[in-house]
């Protein structure tokens, strides 16, 4: 597709625009049995320049989907409760579970259901607030972005948290632990790579405002050193991650609007003499009015500030990226225009701009082409149930 039709679609998928971050879905419920999942249609269209890039590899038209289907049961047991979710997915680590359409007939990828969620959890009547869970489930962090953790990504493994309010105030905080490889048979006990983390999310309400504050701390844990272990080695050995993230909200009658802030941060070294560029930071503004909703986002986020194992990055996908996966080691721009239609149907246009940062991939494989300019128009249509 050349430039006038990107530029074509781009006007066409403005008359129709709507935002998924605005649908909530409903929650079907039977006895102590609740249903819950969403299916999305999405048109990616892409164009890129600059390093590399030739006539023959500039541009694509991509419509996608994705599904999910889950519940959760409330056992007899008091606090007892175990979910399950399947959803499409297009493999490890998790964040990119939209699949292309035709997959299944062109024979290319066919269209693949995954386990995307399974687990225990326990919230003790006698400490309100608290629960443990073991299992694979939704990582639960302190961000507005998906920056630098993709909220499809399902960790496996096992958290302690905290989730409670106190008059206009609530707290939640976790501690976890995740496997992040296969144990082998010639391993000591828990010996593959793993991940802990942690976080602290403060939120008080000052009407006409809302305040939110959150910290994080992520560590991947490279469990043989600088020696192979049964998953392998890490290419940058134990690598500690910390961030955060700032909001502030205004609601006055149906018009509201927030600012915020995410950062990220690793000592993780991208090569000797070279800029390390571990720091990553992202701006976003909105604005609502009923059912409709604008956003901005300014992101400058480096090569290794996003969490990663290995060539795995946990970051979001939705930037187009050249070299697959999560997003890192780019300067870029998103705009959102979105529409609510009521409790479970919501749409929205997004228009993405991003340029790889200089000096990446110097240390590792996946961060976007230095120099590369992409440009991505999405329009997303979002059911939920």
């Amino acid at each position: 597709m050349r430039k006038g039709a990107w530029s074509g679609l781009w006007l066409a998928t403005l008359m129709v625009a709507g935002g998924p971050s605005l649908a909530r879905g409903g929650d079907t419920q039977i006895g102590n049995l609740k249903f819950n999942g969403d299916f999305r249609f999405r048109l990616d269209v892409d164009e890129r320049s600059g390093t590399g890039v030739t006539d023959a590899n500039d541009n694509r038209v991509r419509p996608r989907l994705r599904l999910r289907a889950g519940f959760v049961y409330e056992t007899p047991l008091e606090g007892l409760s175990f979910g399950a979710r399947l959803s499409s997915n297009l493999g490890l680590p998790g964040n990119s579970p939209h699949q292309n359409l035709t997959s299944a007939i062109a024979g290319t990828t066919p269209h693949l259901v995954a386990l995307d969620r399974a687990y225990l959890k326990y919230a003790p009547p006698f400490a309100e607030g608290l629960y443990v869970a073991v299992g694979k489930a939704a990582m639960p962090w302190p961000q507005q972005t998906e920056m630098f953790w993709d909220s499809d990504i399902q960790p496996e493994g096992m958290l302690v948290g905290f989730d409670n309010t106190y008059g206009d105030q609530r707290i939640t905080a976790h501690l976890g632990y995740y496997l992040l490889g296969v144990i082998g048979w010639t391993d000591e006990a828990l010996q593959a790579d793993g991940m802990a983390a942690w976080h602290v999310r403060w939120t008080g309400t000052f009407e006409p405002l809302k305040v939110s504050l959150g910290v994080y701390g992520l560590h991947v844990l490279d469990t043989a050193g600088s020696g192979p272990n049964s998953d392998g080695v890490i290419d940058h050995g134990s690598v500690n991650f910390i961030g955060g993230f700032a909001q502030v909200k205004l609601t006055v009658d149906d018009v509201w609007a927030s600012i915020g802030f995410d950062f990220s941060t690793s000592d993780a070294v991208v090569g000797p003499g070279l800029p390390d560029y571990t720091l990553g930071l992202v701006g976003t503004v909105r604005i609502g009015w009923k059912f409709l909703a604008l956003r901005y986002g300014y992101y400058d986020v480096g090569e290794t500030s996003v969490p990663f194992y290995q060539a795995a990055v946990f970051a979001q996908d939705n930037f187009p990226n050249s070299n697959g996966g999560g997003m890192t080691g780019f300067v870029g721009h998103r705009f959102d225009l979105g529409l609510k239609v009521g409790r479970h149907f919501a749409a929205d246009v997004r228009l993405y701009l991003a340029e790889g940062k200089p000096n990446n991939q110097h240390g590792s494989t996946f961060a976007e082409v230095s120099g590369r300019e992409l440009r991505r128009i999405q329009l997303n249509l979002n059911l939920k149930y």
